[in-house]
């Protein structure tokens, strides 16, 4: 669900050290919709995440009216609606591509989000501790070997 993702991405991404670093890889896509999630702009108050944040019924409400928007939108030919469920059947009939052999990709379950969160803070602290660390280590030897 997005409350045990995406959201909880975008949480990590607001606290330390994470925070530090969290928009400094992302495709414009993916500002695009952190920007819609945290602005709100296509839905009730706070956007996506702060309907999650809200309730199922304020986070349903948003996806609906979302969905209406899209549907609006972008021309009929352009569009699929599409709920991965479904595997490759509608999406490769919609793209005009052959079915590929192997099975449908599933890799953004809860677990794999939640192992991405903790990565993304592993690294977010390494980078914070370590890197000062070396920094001070490279300054220390430099000053023990020239200066004393």
């Amino acid at each position: 669900s997005v409350k045990n993702t995406l959201l909880q991405f975008y949480f990590n991404s607001k606290t330390f050290p994470t925070s530090l670093f969290a928009h400094t890889g992302a495709s414009k896509g993916w500002k695009k919709i952190w920007f819609i999630g945290i602005n709100g702009q296509h839905g009730p108050k706070h956007g996506i995440f702060g309907s999650v944040s809200e309730g199922e019924e304020t986070a349903r409400t948003f996806f609906e009216q979302w969905t209406e928007e899209v549907k609006r939108t972008v021309p009929e030919k352009n569009l699929l609606i599409f709920d991965v469920k479904e595997g490759w059947g509608p999406l490769c009939k919609f793209l005009g591509v052959s079915v590929p052999e192997e099975p449908f990709p599933n890799v953004n379950d809860t677990a794999y989000m939640k192992m991405g969160i903790r990565i993304q803070r592993i690294k977010a602290w390494i980078v914070v501790l370590g890197v000062p660390l070396l920094a001070g280590g490279a300054l220390y030897t430099i000053w023990k070997k020239f200066f004393r």
